[in-house]
């Protein structure tokens, strides 16, 4: 059988900007907007494309970050197959895309999948309909189902049924600028599972997959890809895992099985043990303690609060995820025993006053959440709730939904805020969320703390491990206080600063000659970023370079070219030097 050669590619760049940031940073776009100058930025890979690439029985070329000449140039080879992500924002991207392999290679079969094919199935009306009408027109399948064996089907790689390997995948990360070379999270990504039975009114995800779940791999196997990964790496720090399942703990016993794999390694034990970020609901986290959550390898966590109006959310919207007892105390408990936690809410529910949202935003705030992500309510295509606002006749017309899941509210019509009042209360909460809780390094360095003084002392080696790790991450954030106290946006921010330093010099002792310089070299780079934002001053967008990786269907490691240019064509150094500290830690 002749081997199938594939094409999988990205969107081209560069990509449109709104309120001038890059919405592949989901950093800086979505979970730490608004911090000034301690604003991290990230990177995020196109994963669905490399792990489908890795478990074809093919010749497959991912394209990353691309030019339109790069991504013209490869659609000139001819290739058997070519597919891409659909991402309702880049529709008019995606368009040019199919129609650059139309006229290039005539013979190539399109693919398209992901969950942005919910707006070809039932576009808003307007450009959508144009697009999605387009898209159908130029894609020769479709996939609506899991990836990787969907993909295996359509060329004939059977059994289709067989595992799925994640040992390739590329790690993402994230940074302040500026200080990339100095503290940078890397974090590689697994994933357990597709879809979600919770079956939220507004959720997309759940709406792929009619609200069930896919499992993608067992426990034993996952496990065995990620112990693989944190053997391979080059630092340590790969122990800490990016674990991908709409909501991880609505299965119990898949959990305790992984935790049991996780805490009887004892070659991992030196790493800290394998960590992971997963997302949960309140509903499906409260079937564990607090302490049994940490020994299954929780790190951090997304919990969607969507609204800490308790019994609206759950009664009017039927949010069935969100029941918990007391959220406050939930959250407070998880951060306490060292579960760093990132919140997500919703504004512009029907429920929702201007007196009321207030409260909400404020009460939000107030469980202090390490990262956040505030959002309208935007009813996405293909689900209850876009189908019963649909009916209501609640559309605004004429409208770009290209990017109004993000922050803009002018889609439809809300019960009690007139048009484009809600974005008035979404920059509020992003303002209050910044100078009530400070910059996230402060909660970063609290969580950290609490888990090391927790477990430091646990009868149970994996625990007492977990803390040493814990332990190693406050002192090396700790370094950052200085910075924020001095820079913070309030004094009750400032105060927050110096109160976790005061526990850290308890813990830790006074800080060495040479940390103290870093931190002071520190506090001046992010004083000289704070001065150029407050004179209006933008960041300059960085994008990653053009990135082909190459995969010859034998199951080995992957060919990974990286370009000298990035998506925009501008010349892009590798291997940029670190900036001077002054002083070694």
């Amino acid at each position: 059988m002749t081997t199938k050669r594939i094409l999988l590619s990205a969107i081209p760049g560069p990509r449109d900007l709104i309120d001038g940031i890059d919405l592949y940073d989901i950093m800086a776009s979505r979970l730490a907007r608004g911090q000034g100058a301690f604003t991290p930025s990230s990177h995020a890979h196109c994963w669905a494309l490399y792990l489908i690439a890795e478990n074809l029985r093919a010749e497959v070329t991912v394209l990353e970050n691309p030019t339109w000449e790069d991504f013209e140039t490869e659609a000139r080879k001819g290739y058997d197959y070519f597919g891409t992500q659909l991402m309702a924002a880049y529709f008019p991207q995606t368009v040019r895309m199919l129609e650059i392999v139309r006229s290039r290679s005539p013979e190539t079969i399109t693919v398209t999948g992901g969950y942005g094919g919910l707006y070809l199935t039932d576009p808003p009306e307007g450009e959508y309909t144009d697009l999605a009408r387009r898209i159908q027109e130029l894609t020769d399948h479709f996939c609506q189902e899991e990836g990787v064996r969907w993909f295996r089907r359509l060329i004939g790689d059977e059994p289709a049924d067989r595992p799925i390997r994640q040992r390739f995948l590329p790690a993402g990360g994230n940074a302040i600028k500026g200080l990339e070379h100095i503290f940078r999270a890397r974090t590689p990504m697994v994933l357990a599972g597709l879809g979600c039975p919770n079956g939220c009114e507004f959720c997309a995800t759940s709406a792929f997959y009619n609200r069930k779940k896919i499992r993608v791999s067992s426990p034993e196997s996952l496990y065995t890809e990620m112990r693989e990964r944190v053997l391979r790496a080059d630092t340590p720090s790969e122990a800490v895992f990016t674990l991908f399942d709409e909501d991880l703990f609505t299965d119990v016993e898949y959990v305790r099985e992984l935790g049991k794999l996780i805490r009887a390694d004892e070659e991992l034990r030196p790493y800290g043990g394998v960590r992971y970020f997963a997302f949960g609901s309140l509903r499906s986290l409260s079937q564990f303690s607090m302490e049994e959550l940490v020994a299954n390898g929780l790190s951090t966590v997304w919990i969607g609060v969507e609204s800490t109006i308790d019994d609206v959310v759950t009664s009017e919207h039927a949010i069935a995820k969100r029941a918990c007892d007391d959220v406050h105390k939930f959250i407070k408990g998880l951060q306490e025993h060292g579960v760093g936690v990132t919140a997500s809410t919703i504004l512009g529910w029907d429920f929702h006053t201007p007196e009321n949202i207030l409260a909400d935003i404020d009460s939000f705030i107030s469980l202090e959440p390490i990262f956040y992500q505030v959002t309208p309510l935007v009813p996405c295509p293909g689900t209850r709730l876009y189908r019963r606002l649909q009916e209501d006749g609640r559309f605004l017309a004429g409208q770009d939904w290209s990017f109004k899941q993000y922050q803009d509210d002018e889609v439809m019509q809300r019960q009690n805020f007139a048009r484009g009042e809600l974005r008035h209360f979404y920059d509020l909460a992003l303002k209050k969320l910044y100078e009530e809780n400070g910059p996230s390094h402060i909660r970063l360095v609290t969580v950290a703390l609490n888990g090391y003084l927790k477990f430091k002392d646990s009868p149970e080696p994996y625990l007492r491990a977990r803390a040493a790790a814990n332990g190693k991450s406050a002192r090396m954030l700790r370094l950052l206080m200085q910075a924020c106290d001095e820079l913070a946006p309030s004094e009750r921010a400032a105060q927050k600063a110096r109160d976790v330093e005061a526990r850290c010099k308890i813990e830790f002792g006074e800080l060495t000659d040479g940390e103290r310089q870093t931190a002071g070299r520190l506090r001046d780079l992010l004083r000289e970023r704070k001065d150029r934002l407050d004179r209006g001053e933008k960041d300059p967008i960085t994008y990653a370079p053009a990135r082909w990786t190459r995969y010859r269907g034998d199951g080995e490691a992957p060919e990974v070219f990286r370009a000298s240019h990035d998506c925009t064509g501008a010349p892009f150094d590798l291997n940029p030097p670190a900036p001077s500290l002054g002083g070694s830690a």
